[in-house]
């Protein structure tokens, strides 16, 4: 985690922590509305990204223990 809160800080998230990488409870995660809107607002400036989140939606073949199946979302 100390990559992800050292970034966080370099992009100016400066209440922002990181416990786990998958957001799932963990004491150390926060964040505010603010760090949020730096988060998106240096997301947004990646084509990539732009083109991901502007999907409405996405279909793709998944397998797990010898069944597959597609998934759309």
């Amino acid at each position: 985690m100390l990559m992800m809160n050292k970034l966080a800080a370099e992009l100016g998230m400066k209440s922002s922590t990181f416990g786990n990488p998958h957001g799932l409870p963990h004491p150390q995660n926060g964040s505010t509305a603010e760090d949020v809107a730096t988060l998106i607002g240096r997301c947004l400036e990646s084509e990539f990204f732009r083109e991901v989140v502007s999907c409405r939606s996405f279909r793709c073949w998944t397998e797990n223990e010898g069944v597959r199946r597609e998934v759309v979302w």
